[in-house]
């Protein structure tokens, strides 16, 4: 995770804008204070499904994620 490298190692208060970064690990401002992004959080993406599974009233619903960060929280979070 570059963000995370460039926020703790070099301390050089360098903004960062990112225009593929969707983890919501990036959000946390006290980490990462100088990072912006310009697509939204990947919560954002689930929250969008979640109201379309609702619209089309479907009964069951499965997901399929990849280990690490990206696909589980997405996953797991509510």
């Amino acid at each position: 995770m570059v963000a995370f490298l460039i926020s703790r190692e070099s301390r050089s208060m360098i903004p960062q804008l990112s225009y593929a970064s969707t983890s919501t690990e990036l959000s946390d401002k006290s980490r990462f204070e100088y990072f912006s992004r310009v697509v939204p959080p990947d919560n954002f993406q689930a929250q969008a499904i979640v109201e379309v599974v609702r619209a089309l009233d479907w009964k069951y619903v499965s997901t399929v994620a990849v280990e690490g960060d990206y696909g589980e929280k997405t996953c797991t979070n509510p």
